[in-house]
């Protein structure tokens, strides 16, 4: 039972900074400035696509990184080589799906999105895979921790 807890805290909160993060740099570029207004656009659109990302995530790509993780690693592996294989992963997989998802969300012209696509998602990626490893990540982490201790209290 907590570790279903544990998990869902950590996959609710993972989930919640990178909507965030990503959400408000990719509207602070199609603005064209960082501004007070940018950010109230952004925050808008973060519960829609936070559900976006919240489904993909565990309908479909959740599901896939356990498969290929039981094909790629073996349990001999260290538990930061797990780690780092699933950061990979989900943020491969997820910046593949919310470039064009997210855009769809925001209201923006799918044909600019797809004709764009390749140059538009080596940036996604770097920025989520930067937001993950330095923000999103360690924020879990910490939320887990702090939930945990106030179970165990």
């Amino acid at each position: 039972m907590e570790s279903k807890k544990t998990s869902l805290i950590y996959g609710l909160t993972m989930c919640f900074v990178m909507v965030f993060m990503m959400n408000l740099l990719e509207t602070f570029i199609n603005m064209g400035e960082i501004s007070f207004n940018a950010f109230l656009l952004s925050f808008r659109t973060v519960p829609f696509v936070f559900l976006a990302a919240y489904l993909i995530q565990n309908f479909a790509v959740g599901k896939l990184k356990d498969k290929c993780i039981n094909f790629f690693l073996s349990e001999k592996e260290s538990e930061c080589e797990f780690m780092l294989f699933n950061a990979i992963f989900i943020v491969t997989a997820m910046s593949l799906i919310m470039t064009v998802a997210g855009a769809m969300i925001a209201g923006e012209y799918i044909g600019d999105v797809l004709s764009d696509y390749f140059l538009i998602w080596p940036r996604n990626f770097c920025a989520a895979f930067f937001i993950n490893i330095i923000f999103a990540g360690p924020i879990s982490r910490f939320a887990v921790v702090r939930v945990n201790n106030r179970i165990n209290e």
